[in-house]
């Protein structure tokens, strides 16, 4: 398992990744140790990139891990285009719809 950190104005990302695919992000308040892979190198130099608006899209692999509702909303969330602002609202009550369709789950809100 790798994982390094990325400063942004608030915090560090901790990114995480089992050499193949990104497998994990988090908010954290202070860098601790690190072990670095070429996928991270790459996910750090997008970052850097898109933080400078000139990357609207990554190419980073990412391994989507979760239940099947979370997946969905995941993949969900990396479909919103940049620039655009999507709530965790607006995601959900369409994923819930789709869910319920898809496996007649009653789901309680």
């Amino acid at each position: 398992m790798f994982k390094v950190y990325y400063k942004i104005p608030l915090c560090y990302l901790s990114l995480h990744s089992d050499g193949k695919f990104l497998t994990g992000v988090d908010f954290c308040d202070n860098k601790r140790s690190e072990k670095n892979c070429s996928l991270l190198d790459l996910a750090k130099y997008e970052l850097d990139l898109y933080f400078t608006h000139k990357l609207k899209k990554f190419s980073v692999p990412v391994l989507v891990q979760g239940t099947d509702f979370e997946s969905k909303v995941y993949k969900a969330l990396m479909k919103i285009p940049y620039g655009k602002i999507a709530t965790y609202k607006d995601i959900a009550e369409k994923k819930i719809v789709k869910l319920c369709t898809d496996t007649k789950t009653q789901i309680r809100i």
